[in-house]
């Protein structure tokens, strides 16, 4: 029989949320299998005995929208957005406030990396806030047995995320030595290095472009997955608090899609939070145009910037400087960059609007 491990995913970074992995943990024992816990926040003497191999990731890789306006960028209208229609246009963003991407990235490589030098065959993804009852971990156990006597390639879900082809995060059972080879040779430290490893594609679709490539993977369609996986509906609990700044929030300078010379500054808050902002972007020694105030959920506003504004930057050569401070709970967040002829070509990519 091959040998198959649990590779544990965690950012358990608060009480409650160590008690929801300790739960998970415990659940895990179902499945009499070696666990390796990959945590990017510190992680409990309790919780680390209960595993058998623990990796601590300090620098969990958080990166701005802004890290990325002076790259390269991949970007196509068939990448993951997240698009909101609204007073007469739509606005789209493929880059985010914030990513966790990379975060995510460099615990596949730290967990899967360590599988393969333990020489284990198989790695089952897990999350730390899916608990496992035991009708899904006899579910899963059947999997392991079927995916070794076939000689598959693994065993995932294929779904899709807003349209993108993507395999589920939890369960998928991983090649090991075959996804190490896949995997980044080194951990990502720059919004660069995540460009070339995953051509910004999220996490999800990364691990389905890794599918595509095995000749004998066992699959599970995805109207099935509750079926197998019934506890799942009730627990998806809880990496919890929802923060806008990973997607509920579309807002910023944004280029039509359509005709480059047209700008606006807007927000579309499509969270749970009440935030706060202020844009303010300025050309030369031209009084700031200003979008401001105070965004519940549903809110939205733009506010149209002057044409001969983006034909000095396009044609002349001038420079639009934009600070956008967003307040949420008491916490600022600062987007502070510039908008020039050498960059309009990454941010028209990543933040586009159209009119309706």
């Amino acid at each position: 029989m091959k040998k198959t491990c649990i590779i544990l995913f965690s950012h358990a970074d608060s009480i409650e949320k160590e008690s929801i992995l300790e739960k998970t943990l415990l659940s895990l024992k179902m499945l009499n299998l070696p666990i390796i816990l990959v945590s990017h926040a510190p992680v409990s003497l309790e919780n680390q005995k209960k595993c058998d191999h623990v990796i601590y990731e300090k620098n969990n890789l958080l990166l701005k929208e802004t890290d990325f306006f002076n790259e390269n960028l991949p970007l196509t209208e068939a990448n993951f957005n997240t698009q909101f229609f609204f007073g007469g246009i739509s606005t789209r963003c493929y880059l985010h406030k914030k990513t966790y991407g990379p975060a995510v990235t460099n615990l596949y490589i730290n967990g899967f990396s360590l599988a393969n030098t333990l020489g284990y065959d198989f790695g089952l993804l897990w999350e730390y806030d899916y608990l496992l009852d035991e009708f899904t971990s006899n579910n899963v156990k059947n999997i392991i047995f079927d995916i070794c006597k076939n000689n598959n390639d693994g065993f995932f879900i294929p779904c899709k995320i807003s349209g993108v082809p993507s395999i589920t995060a939890v369960p998928a059972i991983l090649p090991i030595k075959k996804f190490v080879e896949f995997l980044p040779k080194k951990i990502i430290e720059s919004s660069k290095e995540y460009i070339e490893s995953t051509n910004l594609m999220i996490c999800e679709e990364w691990i389905y472009s890794f599918v595509k490539s095995l000749s004998n993977p066992k699959l599970l369609a995805f109207e099935d997955y509750y079926t197998m996986f019934t506890e799942f509906n009730n627990n998806l609990v809880s990496s919890g608090v929802d923060n806008p700044l990973f997607g509920g929030l579309n807002s910023g300078l944004f280029i039509d899609k359509n005709d480059r010379k047209n700008w606006i500054l807007s927000v579309y808050n499509s969270s749970k939070s009440i935030i706060s902002i202020n844009i303010d972007a300025s050309l030369d020694n031209e009084t700031p145009i200003n979008l401001s105030g105070v965004f519940y959920p549903e809110m939205w506003k733009y506010v149209v910037i002057p044409q001969h504004i983006s034909e000095k930057v396009l044609e002349h050569g001038s420079i639009l400087n934009v600070i956008e401070t967003v307040s949420i709970n008491d916490v600022d967040e600062i987007y502070e960059y510039v908008v020039s002829s050498s960059n309009i070509d990454s941010i028209s990519k990543g933040k586009l609007f159209f009119y309706i």
